[in-house]
């Protein structure tokens, strides 16, 4: 595997345990899962559902095993200084592949945006709370003023004072269901103002490209998963399934938008049973 700007870990999972490996040992033929964030997030917000992940396959696959890469993306962790456009964040994350993909919220995007782009290099999706963009022109500019106050505010708080920030945006409702709000904010606190509002005015919803005439040159399978209690996104999932061929949309009815964070053991259940039987296709 080529090195390139991005930060990434890759974790080797097997029922004996769980061990971080050299990047450059990854075997072109491992079953790889790649894992991107959502804003304000990092790699570590993937922590508990790796951890799920290994007790799992080592009581119900143990036959298998799974290399999990998790990335900082730009603006974020220790990619905090990267500055990639949407495009070349995709073609980056293809590089790690070919590989199962997994994003949540803005790493969903990004992972339709390889899907599109590479599709040689995607073996599946995994959508969690995830948009192909917003379509409406003006809809889209009233985001773009939106997120270009909240960058602002950001900038002007500074990483002395980034909790302020981070308190604000897990208090909305998107993540009402997230029982420990201290938790997130010291897995996210590490981030830096700059970085965050670079991600918020360059891979923010309203400066992606609306990608949803593009679904149909995805043919990766391709699992949705939304939470009851959002909406939102579950009218959105309800979209993407009816618009990615080999797509499949399942809705878990008491979780809300953060539902890797909400609930590991129920997502990492539905996740490593799809990517198994994706696998064992091929």
């Amino acid at each position: 595997m080529n090195y390139h700007d991005l930060n990434f870990v890759t974790k080797r999972i097997t029922r004996l345990g769980t061990q971080t490996i050299d990047n450059q040992s990854v075997q072109e033929n491992s079953n790889r899962l790649i894992l991107l964030h959502g804003f304000t997030q990092q790699m570590n917000s993937f922590d508990h559902l790796l951890e799920e992940m290994q007790r799992q396959i080592s009581t119900e696959y143990p036959y298998y095993a799974l290399d999990a890469i998790t990335v900082d993306l730009p603006g974020h962790g220790k990619s905090k200084d990267v500055e990639l456009s949407p495009k070349e964040l995709a073609d980056q994350i293809a590089n790690l592949g070919p590989a199962h993909i997994l994003g949540y919220s803005l790493g969903g995007r990004s992972a339709l945006y390889c899907a599109i782009l590479h599709p040689e290099q995607v073996n599946s999706l995994i959508l969690i709370s995830t948009t192909a963009g917003i379509e409406d022109p003006s809809e889209a500019m009233n985001r773009k003023e939106q997120d270009s106050r909240l960058a602002n505010e950001i900038s002007e708080l500074g990483d002395g004072r980034l909790e302020e920030f981070l308190e604000k945006w897990l208090s909305g409702t998107l993540f009402a269901n997230i029982k420990s709000k201290e938790d997130e904010i010291e897995l996210r606190k590490s981030n830096s103002a700059k970085g965050l509002a670079y991600s918020l005015m360059n891979h923010g919803q309203a400066s992606f490209e609306p990608l949803w005439g593009r679904l149909i040159q995805i043919n990766a399978p391709t699992l949705i998963l939304t939470g009851g209690a959002d909406e939102k996104y579950c009218a959105i999932g309800k979209r993407l399934n009816e618009q990615i061929e080999q797509s499949s949309h399942i809705i878990f009815q008491d979780l809300g938008h953060a539902l890797h964070i909400e609930s590991p053991l129920e997502i990492t259940r539905a996740v490593l049973n799809f990517i198994t039987v994706q696998q064992s296709k091929h």
